[in-house]
């Protein structure tokens, strides 16, 4: 699931509210609503709720289907999340790699003073 932008951007013209007003209301900055109707940030689950309260519909409403889905901590995440942890997957990888070279140094100094 994410957020459904353009959603959020209708319920928002129907209130007849300005980014600015609906930031004021929820205690955000008017630029952060701005990145939540461009899908260009995550939203925080506890920030959902405060949407899903003032606008009176339930979160199914504002949500979307996203099959790379997932909560961690907060945060509801999809792309973001798979893309960062794949990142780090790599750099991990990419460390280990470097590791086991190394080692494999070390090791053949070793074989070479010992015989």
């Amino acid at each position: 699931m994410k957020l459904d932008c353009i959603k959020l951007r209708k319920l928002r013209d129907q209130k007849r509210i300005s980014q600015f007003e609906l930031g004021d209301i929820l205690d955000l900055s008017q630029s952060t609503i701005a990145k939540y109707e461009k899908a260009n940030t995550i939203i925080k689950l506890n920030t959902l709720i405060l949407l899903c309260n003032y606008f009176c519909v339930d979160p199914k409403e504002l949500l979307i289907e996203d099959k790379n889905f997932s909560i961690n901590g907060n945060k509801l995440e999809g792309d973001l999340f798979l893309k960062r942890r794949n990142e780090n997957n790599e750099q991990a990888y990419n460390l280990e790699e470097e590791r086991l070279k190394i080692a494999n140094r070390i090791v053949a100094v070793l074989e070479k003073l010992i015989y």
